[in-house]
């Protein structure tokens, strides 16, 4: 009788721990929060605009206080958003040019499933040649682990570059490669390759005209 209410308690315990965890403001939560207000398209007073815009300031800089901590501790979610953030944080003054993209990289090497588009559409448009070709791995990382809207954005990704090719990623045009991924993204989401094409604006790589071609 003694283990079997020892066990109870514990179980007790466990779950209003969990209850109070939801009540917590977190980083992911509090980051939405400060979007939210970008997204509001209400019309605003001058006051109420400038009220607006330190509220979101306020929320962003915590949010990313949070992130950081929570990433610190090892969580995967908060090192993505982290990461993922570092142009709007930079842009509100909240962070240096690369100080949040070391949490992303290792959200995607941790298999975070949003990951590794982020992070190969971030490297994509770096200056820097041998990282916008490390882009082409990340994109292929996500076909295969990202969730269904990351994973059909790399897909498509690497099917354009492929189609036309890439001098900024020192990718030549490759019908096979393109008609690869083509294929494989058809076959996830059960259509026809064709089909898969044109629902994501995408053309048909043996039809491409030469003179939209950026490496042979």
């Amino acid at each position: 009788m003694k283990r079997k209410l020892a066990t109870f308690f514990a179980a007790l315990l466990a779950i209003q721990a969990w209850s109070q965890s939801l009540d917590q403001p977190n980083g992911p939560a509090t980051l939405e929060r400060a979007q939210g207000l970008l997204r509001n398209s209400q019309p605003l007073s001058k006051s109420e605009k400038q009220e607006r815009a330190q509220e979101f300031k306020k929320l962003l800089k915590s949010s990313k206080e949070m992130l950081l901590a929570e990433a610190g501790r090892g969580n995967i979610e908060s090192m993505f958003y982290l990461g993922a953030s570092e142009e709007l944080f930079r842009a509100n003054g909240l962070a240096t040019p690369g100080e949040c993209i070391p949490w992303l990289r290792k959200a995607a090497e941790l298999g975070f499933p949003k990951a590794p588009f982020e992070l190969a559409d971030f490297l994509s448009r770096q200056q820097d040649l041998p990282k916008r070709m490390e882009a082409i791995g990340w994109y292929q990382v996500g076909a295969k682990i990202g969730d269904q809207t990351s994973r059909r954005a790399s897909i498509t990704a690497l099917v354009k570059l492929y189609t036309y090719g890439s001098s900024d990623l020192s990718i030549r045009r490759s019908v096979i490669e393109a008609m690869k991924w083509a294929d494989y993204g058809a076959q996830l989401e059960g259509i026809e390759t064709e089909d898969f094409l044109s629902s994501y604006g995408m053309v048909d790589p043996h039809k491409v005209p030469k003179r939209q071609i950026r490496m042979q």
